[in-house]
């Protein structure tokens, strides 16, 4: 999925699965048995989404983003 700011980067900052859900009990079932890399993934998540909408440099990104599209 692309979005900006890039919220989901596949195994960064989210779990992926299939999108028909085909394989969703194993990811399921992986992410119950990998704590560590779980909570990794999450904090990675939270991390993005901080920086881009409430950090400190939130607002000059947002303003930067909004130029690029203007000026193309």
């Amino acid at each position: 999925m692309e979005t900006w700011p890039k919220f989901y980067q596949k195994d960064v900052t989210y779990l992926h699965h299939d999108w028909d859900l085909h394989n969703l009990e194993e990811r399921i079932e992986w992410a119950i048995s990998h704590e560590n890399e779980r909570i990794e993934i999450a904090a990675a998540g939270q991390e993005r989404y901080i920086e881009f909408t409430s950090g400190p440099q939130a607002g000059k990104l947002f303003v930067s983003h909004l130029r690029d599209i203007l000026s193309a």
